[in-house]
């Protein structure tokens, strides 16, 4: 969603060729360069109005992401507010962008990754934990604590690899249309895998 948004600023020439440079002399003068630290980082946004950006963001997942959205992830959804469950957003990418969403998506709430911001603008940095690889079970287990959620009775929907630490926190894991790593770890562990199609179809396969 985020690389998504980037273009769409781009596109528009609400950022420009300096902010990506901007953003890869940062990546390329700090090493170690691992996943994580390339996912916190976002200098391409230091410097920007927080309440432009923001606007920005609500108005791209309006255009874009909510269109977009998979049938069956939605009847998905729904299928747990029915069971009386909590649902709950849990990504790395931009909360200028996730709670616009969870908020449209009408869900009880959204783990994030969030920005640094002084004086109404932003600093390029992201605030830990942010929600990716270890840093996003960090980030569920303090949810929990502070919703007092049980996590063994929790169910985590996801297609990442990188979301193995938070699936072993969780008591229902389902791996969604899982990368290669992701779908041999859960037939090793026989979690649920499930194929979603896209949008304009409502087949769905879940295998268990």
């Amino acid at each position: 969603m985020e690389r998504r948004f980037l273009g769409w600023l781009l596109a528009r020439r609400i950022l420009g060729p300096r902010h990506l440079l901007r953003g890869a002399l940062s990546i390329a003068l700090n090493p170690p360069w691992t996943a994580a630290r390339f996912k916190m980082n976002k200098m391409y946004l230091r410097g920007e109005a927080v309440d432009r950006l923001e606007a920005l963001g609500a108005e791209y997942v309006t255009l874009a992401i909510i269109p977009a959205l998979r049938r069956i992830a939605l009847e998905t959804i729904d299928h747990h507010r029915r069971q009386g469950d909590r649902v709950v957003l849990l990504t790395g990418s931009l909360d200028l962008l996730v709670g616009p969403l969870a908020r449209k998506m009408g869900l009880d709430g959204a783990i994030a990754g969030r920005l640094e911001r002084a004086g109404g603008h932003f600093t390029g940095c992201a605030l830990a934990p942010h929600p990716y690889g270890e840093q996003k079970a960090e980030a569920l287990r303090d949810y929990a604590r502070r919703a007092n959620i049980d996590l063994t009775r929790a169910c985590l929907y996801s297609d990442s690899a990188s979301d193995l630490p938070a699936f072993l926190l969780v008591g229902g894991a389902t791996a969604v249309n899982p990368s290669p790593r992701l779908a041999r770890e859960a037939r090793r562990r026989g979690w649920a895998i499930a194929h979603w199609p896209d949008a304009s179809s409502r087949r769905v396969l879940i295998l268990s």
